[in-house]
């Protein structure tokens, strides 16, 4: 799977290195040293993206979580000391974090980063840590560092729209500015294209990868629990694609670009899981 995530790895690499490639050329121009020497930089500095500092800058800048209060550390650590003394690995090798969202969710990012929603912290302890074991699944399955290095790849397209929202902001203050603004709308709109193939063929894999740090976690023994906190959120999943349907949102166009498989999908791909494990025991 992590071999799978090379092609979309490999055009969000390239669409961030056409939006990359006028600065280089300007660097390249005032330094004299080479454009690729300024490209081949840009596509290390990737690397910068696991730095403790930086992780953790883009954690609370990008990501929008939060180190755990007093209460809610004593909550987590316990739980994540378990989960990672199962697999076999330090729990001192995370990050813990919090995301103040009323959904029960959980992530994990780049090289240490795990977090938790506040809402999800009101899980009972064993489905709370179920859902642990599954971001550490993300971790050991390399995952969460595939998602790191596209975080890098993708800002230079990330600040090229954001250059694009602000253009169509002030293009009615002066008729002068319509040209150059028409100009690079249209100068993105390929990227933009190639960018939806990229995020769609990202999301895809990324659901493969949920059903495996689902599998992961059913190997160290959180199969049920994690199946008990899948029902209780079917209902609420079954809602929201009600009220995706009635606002008129297209169903196939939702689940290609959808981050998770249903929950029916997930539930049923666990209980075949620890079925084989049984008949296999």
């Amino acid at each position: 799977m992590t071999m799978l995530a090379v092609a979309p790895l490999s055009l969000i690499w390239a669409i961030g290195l056409v939006c990359v490639l006028p600065a280089a050329l300007v660097l390249a121009f005032v330094t004299k040293i080479p454009v690729v020497i300024w490209l081949l930089l840009w596509t290390a500095g990737a690397g910068i993206m696991f730095l403790s500092p930086v992780e953790d800058f883009y954690a609370r800048a990008i990501l929008g979580v939060r180190r755990p209060a007093s209460n809610e550390l004593r909550k987590l650590e316990p739980l994540v000391q378990r989960v990672c003394a199962s697999a076999g690995v330090s729990h001192n090798s995370f990050t813990l974090w919090v995301q103040d969202t009323p959904e029960v969710n959980a992530f994990a990012r780049a090289g240490r980063t795990m977090s938790v929603t506040s809402f999800g912290l009101e899980q009972s302890p064993d489905k709370l840590e179920a859902i642990l074991a599954h971001e550490l699944g993300h971790h050991l399955g390399g995952h969460a560092f595939i998602q790191g290095v596209m975080n890098w790849f993708s800002l230079p397209y990330l600040q090229a729209m954001r250059l694009r929202a602000l253009g169509l902001q002030i293009r009615g203050s002066s008729d002068r500015l319509f040209l150059p603004i028409f100009v690079y709308n249209a100068m993105l709109l390929p990227l933009r294209l190639f960018h939806f193939v990229a995020t769609v063929a990202c999301r895809t894999i990324g659901r493969q990868q949920e059903m495996l740090a689902d599998r992961t976690a059913a190997r160290l023994g959180y199969g049920p629990a994690l199946i008990d906190s899948f029902k209780e959120r079917i209902e609420e999943e079954t809602n929201q694609q009600k009220t995706s349907e009635r606002s008129g949102r297209r169903s196939v166009l939702m689940y290609l670009i959808s981050t998770h498989p249903p929950l029916q999908e997930r539930i049923y791909a666990l209980e075949q899981f620890l079925s084989a494990q049984g008949e296999s025991a």
